[in-house]
């Protein structure tokens, strides 16, 4: 096994058996966790490992970690509701993980080995992989809304804030991608 696998596959058991010990104390106490949680949490780190777990690990743990930010802390321990910022911050935070994730994606999966493709393409896509992103989430969280009587929007304000955090992650991200990526590897070329 492949030592990325092996990480993640470690990860991925250490995050499922912290919700698992944490939703049954839970289930057993004070029952502040919803089943929804409950599911989309432990199905979340399901997935992960089933469709992810060839990913590099530091791309896989981030993915773990953000999850566990905005499904655990968010969700299941009410931070959305405690700190009044947290959304957005996880939003932004969202936009500069999907820029790298965009990427690591194109450069695994989309580019053949040594093909050559201008900056300015690998850069756009990552900021409107980014962009599209927040976007659909933010159709997601509306479709929530509406099919299952859930109030994952609080209104218009929250929609626009969420895409323009998503947007300034993604902004943030893809600069990141430009400065550790792409101008290291123009720099190494010319050297």
């Amino acid at each position: 096994m492949k030592k990325a696998n092996r990480t993640n596959l470690i990860a991925s058991i250490l995050f499922f058996l912290f919700y698992c010990i944490w939703f049954f104390v839970d289930t057993l106490t004070v029952k502040q966790v919803g089943m929804d949680s409950i599911l989309l949490t432990l199905g979340a780190s399901i997935a992960f490992f089933v469709f992810l777990r060839s990913f590099d690990s530091v791309y896989y743990l981030g993915i773990l970690i953000f999850t566990f930010f905005a499904q655990f802390l968010g969700a299941c321990l009410h931070f959305y509701e405690i700190f009044p910022l947290y959304d957005l911050v996880l939003h932004t935070c969202s936009g500069v993980l999907l820029a790298l994730l965009a990427h690591y994606l194109f450069s695994r999966f989309v580019l053949k080995e040594g093909e050559q493709v201008p900056v300015r393409v690998t850069l756009l896509v990552c900021f409107l992989f980014a962009v599209s992103c927040a976007a659909v989430w933010e159709i997601w969280e509306f479709s929530g809304d509406m099919l299952l009587g859930r109030q994952a929007q609080g209104s218009l304000i929250d929609t626009m804030t969420d895409i323009i955090g998503g947007t300034c992650g993604g902004i943030v991200g893809t600069v990141l991608v430009w400065i550790f990526f792409i101008r290291k590897k123009v720099t190494r070329q010319k050297g």
